[in-house]
């Protein structure tokens, strides 16, 4: 499928990995694909959910302030945009037995965060594109352009055209929703009619004449924005305690990572995540408002904390609890939206416990002007956690 791109208009088109391409179990695993913008606002390049959870394993999305990587149900966001109708090249990898999880784009490491977490589940599900069930609530979706997405059982460089190992870009690997969510485009990379040409300069589709010699990191459009600070590995991550792996084998010459993970067992500063969604009137609100609504609920204050079934118990013997972030899909003019909160508690306690005071806290919390309920389940996670090599 050299000359064939997936063409997905919010989550009206998809593509599914089909029976016969069942999803392994893998320690390392490096996943890239090609992407386009074509119409900004938020979209889904891909998500893999296993048969046990709705959230995904591992994705990747994106929006016209950042791209979000999904490992084990946790939402990376990186805060990263790739400029609209230029080609990029975005790959995830995966690290299980060294702790990490990395983006990069068009050849350059752009993030690098430490998780401590099992492998993602095998045989689930693969989707290129938005499905209909996990369509945002009142974001504006966006439109894009998918080609390349392969699949590897390793860390390393591949080939600008080499096909994936373990997931490829074949037509005996896709199922596809409707006519109009694929396109053939002679003027792709990848085409082999191109290919048999030979060596000689060639134009891309962006405007650019390269070689088939040419790095990555300048066949693709550099035009995406990225902080100095998220150019080296970054300390802060959001970590599943219950994701935690026992996996003790060694990698022959990758050094064994020390980390320090104390906090998780913790029965102090316990940290949380969950994902609200959130309904406001008239459409006026913006992100700093459901911070404050966050704030209410959990801070410990007002008539949420007397109120809320089951919060007064942490709000007594200094069980304060604090919002420590609050990062919205819309930032302005929210009528709906979904956010990520990272909770910090200043005793620990089960997230089954949170979750329930949590649900009646932000019911309190609410007015007639903005409202948010908690989607899916509160999960431990450890922030700041240090490695370092043996």
């Amino acid at each position: 499928m050299g000359d064939i791109k997936a063409v997905l208009n919010g989550c009206e088109d998809y593509w599914t990995l089909q029976d016969r391409a069942a999803m392994p179990l893998l320690f390392k695993m490096t996943v890239c694909v090609d992407i386009r913008v074509v119409v900004p606002g938020a979209w889904v390049a891909f998500s893999y959910s296993s048969i046990y959870t709705p959230r995904p394993e591992l994705g990747l999305e994106g929006d016209d302030e950042a791209l979000y990587g999904w490992l084990l149900r946790v939402r990376h966001r990186f805060p990263i945009r790739l400029s609209s109708t230029q080609w990029h090249r975005v790959c995830l990898r995966r690290d299980v037995l060294r702790n990490s999880f990395s983006l990069e784009v068009d050849g350059k490491m752009v993030a690098e965060r430490t998780v401590i977490a099992q492998a993602i589940p095998p045989s689930g599900s693969l989707w290129l594109g938005c499905r209909p069930r996990d369509q945002p609530p009142g974001a504006m979706q966006g439109e894009i352009e998918l080609y390349l997405f392969r699949m590897w059982p390793d860390l390393g460089d591949h080939g600008l055209c080499e096909d994936g190992t373990v997931i490829g870009w074949n037509s005996q690997y896709w199922g596809v929703t409707s006519a109009k969510a694929t396109q053939r485009d002679p003027r792709l990379l990848c085409d082999r009619r191109r290919l048999r040409r030979g060596p000689r300069a060639f134009q891309s589709v962006n405007s650019g004449v390269y070689s088939d010699t040419t790095p990555v990191a300048r066949l693709f459009s550099p035009s995406f924005e990225v902080p100095s600070t998220t150019t080296t590995s970054s300390p802060l991550i959001a970590t599943p305690v219950t994701q935690r792996s026992n996996q003790t084998s060694k990698v022959t010459g990758s050094p064994l990572l020390n980390c320090n993970i104390s906090q998780l067992c913790s029965s102090k500063s316990a940290y949380f995540w969950m994902s609200i969604s959130v309904n406001a009137k008239n459409g006026n609100k913006t992100e700093k408002d459901v911070h404050n609504l966050v704030s209410k609920a959990f801070g410990c204050k007002g008539d949420a904390a007397k109120k809320g079934t089951g919060l007064i118990d942490f709000c007594q013997s200094d069980r304060q609890l604090q919002s420590l972030q609050v990062n919205c899909s819309a930032k302005r003019n929210i009528s709906e939206t979904t956010c990520d909160v990272l909770l910090q508690l200043s005793y620990a306690v089960s997230a089954c416990e949170l979750q329930h005071a949590g649900v009646s806290a932000l019911q309190q919390a609410g007015d007639q002007q903005i409202q948010a309920t908690i989607i899916g389940e509160v999960e431990r996670v450890g922030l700041e956690i240090i490695c370092s090599q043996r």
